[in-house]
C-alpha cells in the first residue's frame, strides 16, 4: 500500500477545488446571462410599445412655453402693386386649387397630402417678398375638406407679441380637440386689453404660435370682445402634438400661479 503524502494530497485537493470553482463560475455566468436576456425581452417590448404621442386630457392645465405673434394679413389692394401679380400667380401655380379669403393674401389648399404640403410650402417660401412682408404657413383639418395648407403673407412691421405660459385642450361641438388659452396669464388684464385694441385696428389678423400659423376662420371667439379666451379650432393632431410635446400637465384644482406662467412684457410695434 503506497504511503500517503500529505503535501500531494493538499495539492490534489486544491486542484480539485479550483476545477469545481471554474465549473461553478461558468454555470453562474450562463445563468446570469440567461436571466439578463429574459429581462431584456420585456424591456425591449416596452420600449417598442411605448406611446410617445400626447393623450388629450380635457380636465388639466398644461404649462407651456409658447411665443404667440399676431400680424395683419396683407391686402391685395394695399400690397405693392409692382409685386402683387407675381405673388398671386405663384399662389395659383400649384398642383392644388387655391381658395382666397376675400381680398386678403391668404390661401387655402384643401385635401392635401404631407408631400404636397411640403412641396407647395417650399416653392412659395423661396419667393422673395417686399420689405415689411413675411410668409406664414399653417395647417388645418376638418371632416369635409381633410387636411389643408394655409399660406399667407402678413405685414411684419405691425406685430403683437405675447408669451403664453399655460393652456388647455378643449372640445368643439363635434368633439374634436381645440386649443384654448387666455392672454390673462395670472397678473393683470393689460395684455388682453392691448390685444383687443390691436384687433380693432387691423381687420384681418393671423396668429402664429411657435411657427404654426392659424387663420381667422379657426379663431371664432376672437369676435367676442368680452371673452378673454382664444380658442383655435380645426387643429390637426400633428400640430397639437408638436405644440404640447414639451408641456407639463397639471390638474386644474392643483394649479398655483408662479413664475413659469407669468406673461412676458408686451411687445407691440406701431
Amino acid at each position: 500500500m503506497p504511503k500517503y503524502d500529505r503535501n500531494i494530497g493538499l495539492q490534489n485537493y486544491r486542484e480539485g477545488m479550483n476545477q469545481r470553482k471554474k465549473i461553478g463560475d461558468f454555470f453562474v455566468g450562463v445563468i446570469v446571462t440567461l436571466f439578463l436576456a429574459v429581462l431584456a425581452i420585456p424591456m425591449k417590448a416596452n420600449d417598442n410599445c411605448r406611446q410617445d404621442t400626447l393623450k388629450y386630457d380635457y380636465e388639466s392645465l398644461y404649462a407651456v412655453h409658447w411665443d404667440m405673434t399676431a400680424c395683419p394679413v396683407a391686402n391685395v389692394f394695399t400690397f405693392p402693386q409692382n409685386d402683387v401679380d407675381r405673388i398671386v400667380e405663384a399662389l395659383l401655380d400649384t398642383p392644388k386649387e387655391a381658395l382666397f379669403q376675400g381680398n386678403w393674401i391668404l390661401c387655402y389648399y384643401l385635401d392635401t397630402s404631407f408631400e404636397e404640403i411640403s412641396q407647395i410650402k417650399s416653392n412659395l417660401s423661396s419667393i422673395d417678398l417686399p420689405h415689411g412682408y413675411e410668409w406664414k404657413f399653417g395647417l388645418f383639418e376638418n371632416d369635409k375638406q381633410g387636411l389643408a395648407l394655409l399660406a399667407a403673407i402678413v405685414e411684419s412691421d405691425y406685430k403683437f407679441v405675447a408669451h403664453i405660459g399655460h393652456t388647455c385642450i378643449d372640445k368643439d361641438p363635434s368633439g374634436r380637440p381645440v386649443i384654448s388659452f387666455s392672454l390673462y396669464q395670472g397678473e393683470s388684464d393689460d395684455l388682453s386689453m392691448e390685444f383687443r385694441k390691436f384687433r380693432v385696428k387691423h381687420n384681418c389678423i393671423l396668429l402664429t404660435i411657435n411657427d404654426w400659423a392659424f387663420a381667422p376662420t379657426q379663431m371664432k371667439q376672437l369676435d367676442a370682445p368680452s371673452n378673454d379666451y382664444i380658442t383655435i379650432s380645426y387643429v390637426p393632431d400633428v400640430v397639437i402634438q408638436d405644440l404640447y410635446s414639451t408641456s407639463v400637465r397639471y390638474m386644474l384644482e392643483n394649479v398655483i400661479p408662479n413664475e413659469a406662467v407669468r406673461p412676458a412684457p408686451i411687445k407691440q410695434q406701431p
